[in-house]
């Protein structure tokens, strides 16, 4: 009987770790055809679109400003957006990004179910008429739906998560090289920030909630597109071995659609607290 145990046992384990790899796998597919879709994007022509919102990528930002004025309304105590994609909706946020002065990328949320997602799919290809790429991206986030429009040098990222869905409209060719730039500028900041701080490390959990500081300044500094969003949920005990130390976190985030996803990953540290690699674990 204890047999028959064991062995039922180690079969779930095995198909669990075959269903993770397989998801991994998955995973990993469907962020290749994203960056290749979005790379694809990025060395186009840049062609002036008007975007269903009514907004193009030449506006600066005063004109984007007194465009959200026209619609924020205030409702109770909060304000809301109103936007008409097919149908009205309604969000509570609107996040733009500019460039040397002008709109380059911009994200607008709708307080909608995931049935929804198709009504909005079906409106953008509408919009985007003829000569577009389409992607559903089911495995790009294990946590929400993904699906990606490009047509040209735009891009149209369409997610959901937790009764929101949320739309990011990108003019590529300005917003990938921006994003680079702001990712390589973190990373100068924490090549500074361990020149000056972090030499013969000590590394350790703190007594207070089991924190590493090495880890945490690497999130905030050089690995998270959202630093100020950063929740700790809970770390593991630091194991130090023949190569460098390895500690587990969890944490809460967000990511770069702005919604908040829980990630557990392993660190590597080098003798000096430098985080050298990151793996996921599911």
């Amino acid at each position: 009987m204890n047999k028959i145990i064991k062995y039922s046992l180690l079969l779930i384990v095995l198909v669990y770790v075959s269903s993770c790899k397989n998801d991994y796998e998955k995973m990993q597919e469907d962020r290749d055809t994203y960056n290749e879709m979005m790379a694809k994007a990025e060395e186009s022509a840049q062609i002036d679109f008007i975007t269903p919102e009514g907004l193009n990528f030449k506006m600066t930002e005063a004109e984007v400003v007194q465009f959200e004025s026209k619609k924020r309304k205030l409702e109770g105590y909060i304000y809301r957006y109103h936007w008409s994609l097919g149908k009205n909706y309604v969000g509570g946020s609107f996040y733009p990004s500019y460039d040397d002065g002008k709109l380059c990328e911009y994200s607008i949320s709708l307080d909608a179910d995931e049935s929804e997602m198709s009504n909005i799919c079906d409106f953008l290809k509408s919009y985007l008429k003829k000569d577009y790429s389409f992607e559903e991206l089911p495995y790009y986030s294990l946590l929400h739906k993904t699906y990606l429009f490009t047509k040209d040098n735009l891009a149209i990222t369409l997610t959901y998560d937790i009764n929101e869905i949320r739309i990011t409209y990108e003019n590529r060719p300005v917003s990938g090289p921006l994003e680079a730039r702001r990712y390589a500028e973190r990373q100068e900041q924490e090549k500074s920030s361990t020149s000056t701080s972090i030499h013969h490390a000590d590394v350790k959990n703190n007594k207070w909630n089991g924190g590493v500081k090495q880890v945490e300044d690497y999130l905030k500094y050089t690995y998270l597109r959202d630093p100020d969003s950063y929740e700790s949920i809970e770390w593991s005990e630091v194991k130090r071995k023949d190569d460098g130390y390895y500690v587990r976190h969890k944490y809460r985030a967000k990511n770069g659609f702005g919604g908040y996803v829980v990630t557990n990953q392993l660190f590597h540290l080098d003798f000096n607290g430098k985080v050298v690699d990151v793996k996921d674990l599911f």
